[in-house]
């Protein structure tokens, strides 16, 4: 019997067809119960996670000097019990309604845009027992329901504060040497000056890749050789072991933004440059400045005098006392406006049961500094709300107990 040609091709194309749909759907089968296992996985691993999760308060234990650090938990995204995103935390406030800790969280809406923010008690929150999850215990929607919460106005939400921070910090990194001007061409052929003293006095000068190599002390118009030079101190701190030496103003470079002084240069070939010295009996420039400083301290004084405790900054209005993005990071001033030092965190504290600010002083960039904790009802904040003090010392600080974050 023959067989038509055409006739068996068709035959092998259904039969080939047949077999790869076959493969194909055994192979998506697999496929599908791979993925549903990775799914059930990952949901077991969230509940396992949840269920030795415990309350975010008392994960520390007994031991712990607080329950709450607002720097750990700010920016962190909630979970629900099995894993799914609920939102992310804003802020951290203490509510004067309440008179408790709330959480804001911004739920819904994508990279702040259409998020809705809804306060939540903090203990509510769980955490991890590895401490990389937090969860809560409800659902987006139980959480959309609840009512907005708004931040007092011309407040910015903390994602967008964030934000900024980072902006500024792109945008510092973009306005780099590379795009630098020579600073007597910064202003222009309009401009009718190409030099101004008092916006180079006291400014760091920078390498190319952003080293700090010293500081602009003066601006001198040299006899000897008929040009403008840039005092700058090299070498030293705070004015103690530093040398001067003098650079021609025109090998100055200044960022495109104005906020950068480059010189293409390193520290150590200003330091083998010639002394500089200024006449006899005459002070630096840093000299001159503190000296002014110490007169304008008295001037600061009558802006604490018009401060107010912080918890008492906002006034009834105002659903909440504190806000803890809104101060961490700041520098504290005693009453005559010197800087005692930073606020490291804030924190609620196991043993007194009070909110306290942990204050780094001392030390240089983190190196050498200690860590104290203080009440955070004993800050004062300036009647614009830009300067924080605290009516204390350096020597006061760095007599108290050395405070430390726990271990784990």
């Amino acid at each position: 019997m023959k067989i038509n040609k055409h006739t068996l091709a068709a035959s092998l194309l259904v039969s080939s067809t047949a077999l790869l749909g076959q493969a194909f759907a055994e192979s998506h089968s697999k496929v599908d119960h791979t993925k549903s296992m990775a799914q059930t996985t990952t949901q077991n691993s969230s509940k396992n996670s949840f269920g030795s999760s415990v309350e975010y308060g008392t994960r520390r234990g007994t031991t712990s000097a607080y329950q709450v650090r607002a720097g750990e938990l700010i920016g962190e995204t909630v979970e629900r019990p099995n894993g799914d995103n609920l939102g992310e935390i804003d802020d951290l406030i203490y509510s004067e309604t309440d008179k408790s800790i709330m959480v804001i969280i911004s739920v819904g809406g994508f990279l702040g845009i259409g998020e809705k923010l809804v306060a939540v008690p903090y203990k509510e929150l769980r955490v991890s027992a590895d401490r990389d999850d937090i969860y809560l215990d409800t659902t987006e929607e139980a959480l959309k329901a609840k009512p907005e919460f708004k931040y007092n106005d011309d407040e910015m939400s903390g994602q967008a504060i964030r934000n900024k921070r980072e902006r500024m910090a792109r945008n510092a990194q973009i306005m780099s040497y590379d795009n630098s001007v020579e600073y007597g061409k910064y202003r222009g052929e309009k401009s009718a000056y190409h030099v101004r003293a008092s916006e180079l006095i006291g400014e760091t000068v920078e390498q190319r890749n952003g080293d700090n190599i010293g500081e602009i002390d003066d601006l001198v118009y040299a006899g000897a050789n008929n040009k403008l030079m840039a005092i700058i101190s090299v070498g030293g701190f705070l004015g103690i072991g530093e040398k001067l030496v003098a650079v021609p103003y025109d090998e100055l470079r200044v960022s495109s933004d104005g906020d950068d002084v480059y010189l293409n240069s390193s520290e150590k070939a200003l330091k083998a440059k010639a002394e500089f010295k200024y006449n006899k009996g005459e002070a630096s420039g840093r000299e001159l400045r503190m000296n002014r400083d110490k007169v304008a301290s008295k001037v600061r004084k009558s802006k604490y005098a018009d401060s107010v405790e912080y918890g008492k900054y906002r006034n009834a209005k105002s659903l909440y006392q504190i806000r803890a993005s809104e101060i961490i990071g700041e520098t504290v001033e005693t009453s005559n406006g010197d800087n005692i030092g930073k606020i490291d965190d804030v924190i609620y504290s196991r043993t007194d049961k009070k909110l306290m600010a942990i204050i780094s002083v001392g030390g240089f960039l983190g190196m050498g500094e200690k860590l104290v904790a203080v009440p955070y009802n004993k800050l004062r904040i300036s009647a614009d709300g830009d300067d924080v003090y605290l009516d204390s010392t350096k020597e006061k600080l760095k007599a108290m107990t050395s405070f430390k974050y726990s271990d784990k």
